[in-house]
């Protein structure tokens, strides 16, 4: 029998990176190591900026587990990307959360990450 991130994460981590290729100027680099915490590297070709990804499709989550997460993440960039939690629970919409430029952290509901395009332009 697979296990859970085989039949929830991965499935969710190729979704996303799908996505965010439809973006012909992103390219991604998919990390299978489970230790790196961070999941997907995109790349826009044009401006170079570096995304570092982490994706999470859970039953359900709280904030202060979602915050540790996106710390977690965030340490892992040491100022080389932006660092991204890309998140979904279980009958809820996909959302983005980032560093903001006015507040510590931003959470965004996307569809087909758009908010990629919008960070990469």
């Amino acid at each position: 029998m697979s296990s859970i991130k085989a039949r929830k994460g991965n499935p969710f981590e190729y979704n996303v990176a799908y996505s965010i290729m439809q973006n012909k100027n992103m390219s991604v680099k998919r990390i299978d190591d489970n230790t790196s915490g961070v999941d997907l590297i995109a790349e826009n070709k044009v401006s170079k900026e570096t995304f570092y990804i982490e994706c999470k499709f859970h039953k359900g989550f709280s904030w202060n587990k979602l915050e540790k997460i996106f710390t977690k993440t965030k340490e892992k960039t040491k100022d080389k990307a932006t660092p991204l939690l890309i998140f979904k629970a279980n009958r809820q919409p996909v959302c983005v959360m980032y560093s903001g430029y006015l507040s510590n952290i931003c959470i965004l509901p996307c569809l087909y990450l758009k908010l990629i395009d919008s960070l990469s332009a």
